[in-house]
């Protein structure tokens, strides 16, 4: 990629985080100690360690997840294995069907929401993929906050 396509995205990523990051900043404190990235991911702590709440955008969606990468592959698994036995309270709560990914063969595993059919590179997509991101998120975390103490406090006690 030549360098001059390569900085164009790296500036549309940061206006479009910059955008997303004033929303969010009114919606909920949770990214507020965020700074927009060049990187098409952006997250921010859930208050336990090696478990984030990101952010992810491209050229065909977006999507909010709960990234569980505390370090070794056997912690990640149980621990996303106790908070899918909490699935029907999550999804309850966050009114929607969440996509579940244990990742088999990747050391870490994530609970996500999709817009699909988007394109950070498409102005004309932005309110409609920072609405659905903020809200969303916001909702993920108010779904999850509770559960995440409960699983991780146990978890420790093992």
């Amino acid at each position: 990629m030549n360098k001059e396509k390569k900085q164009t995205r790296h500036t549309i990523r940061i206006n479009f985080w910059t955008r997303l990051l004033e929303e969010m900043n009114e919606k909920s404190d949770l990214f507020k100690n965020v700074n927009p990235s060049k990187d098409n991911w952006l997250n921010c702590g859930s208050g336990y360690g090696g478990v984030t709440y990101t952010f992810v955008i491209t050229g065909n969606f977006a999507r909010v997840e709960l990234l569980i990468n505390r370090g070794l592959q056997e912690e990640n698994k149980e621990l996303f294995d106790r908070i899918l036995d909490r699935k029907d309270e999550i999804e309850s709560s966050f009114g929607n069907q969440l996509d579940w990914q244990r990742l088999e063969n990747g050391k870490g595993s994530r609970i996500a929401y999709w817009l699909r059919d988007v394109n950070v590179f498409n102005e004309e997509d932005w309110d409609k993929m920072i609405s659905f991101m903020t809200n969303n998120m916001v909702k993920l975390r108010n779904s999850l906050k509770e559960v995440l103490s409960d699983v991780i406090t146990k978890q420790s006690r093992l």
